[in-house]
């Protein structure tokens, strides 16, 4: 797969929360309707390559698997949101190729795209949800995962130690963890997944980023 851009990165996590019910899609890219739902959507660019984007926490049920995850690992892979995004992940790589797929997640979105995108070509995440037992085991990135976060995010916290794969850390702006945890973090960072660098005040998202 070509170079992804973070702003690409940022606007496909954005229209995860923004645009299930619209059934619209972001510039540049094209909403498959026959597999996009509320909690997982998947996008095909131009080129004909297939992102699955998977929401992160957005009512009581996310909660819920939240709480699964944080405790028990299995609960979490038992949960009806795991297997339902399991099943999107596994009917997009039928239908594109895995070679021609991204698992892509912000919050909980990151935790499963991690877990259930492991077949994919590409994983992102943006301060995925984290498991302090799951991840201080040993547990390390695969090869082709790449882990975006902020210094000052809780949510991901577990995950800071993580090796393997590929990780972008991006230094907090902020004291306020809503903030530092949210999808706007992705604004300080310029250029692509595979190479990137901290944005110049003279730059902007524009003028770096433009479709």
């Amino acid at each position: 797969m070509g170079a992804t851009k973070i702003r690409h990165v940022q606007k496909l996590l954005k229209a995860s929360y923004e645009n299930p019910k619209s059934g619209s899609a972001p510039t540049g890219y094209q909403r498959d309707s026959s597999l996009s739902g509320k909690r997982v959507q998947v996008y095909t660019n131009e080129e004909g390559k297939a992102f699955v984007v998977h929401r992160g926490t957005a009512g009581m049920h996310d909660m819920l698997t939240d709480l699964k995850f944080t405790t028990n690992s299995s609960w979490f892979k038992s949960s009806k949101r795991y297997k339902h995004s399991q099943e999107i992940q596994k009917l997009a790589h039928e239908k594109y190729g895995k070679e021609n797929t991204t698992a892509l997640g912000h919050s909980l979105g990151g935790a499963l795209a991690e877990t259930t995108g492991r077949k994919s070509s590409q994983i992102i995440t943006l301060n995925k949800a984290s498991n302090p037992k799951f991840y201080y085991n040993d547990k390390r990135r695969l090869d082709h995962q790449v882990d975006i976060y902020s210094t000052n995010d809780a949510v991901s916290k577990g995950a800071h130690h993580q090796k393997g794969g590929k990780a972008i850390v991006i230094e907090a702006k902020t004291m306020d963890p809503l903030k530092e945890h949210g999808t706007d973090i992705l604004d300080r960072i310029t250029g692509t997944v595979e190479k990137h660098k901290t944005k110049e005040k003279t730059k902007t998202a524009q003028d770096d980023d433009a479709a």
